[in-house]
């Protein structure tokens, strides 16, 4: 129980930098 909340935490945490850097990667191009 506690692994799979730290993995979705994880996954979670893993989601919102790929989603900022894809912002990110919009302005830039």
């Amino acid at each position: 129980m506690t692994q799979t909340a730290s993995i979705l935490l994880r996954f979670g945490h893993f989601h919102s930098l790929t989603t900022e850097l894809g912002k990110i990667e919009r302005i830039l191009l």
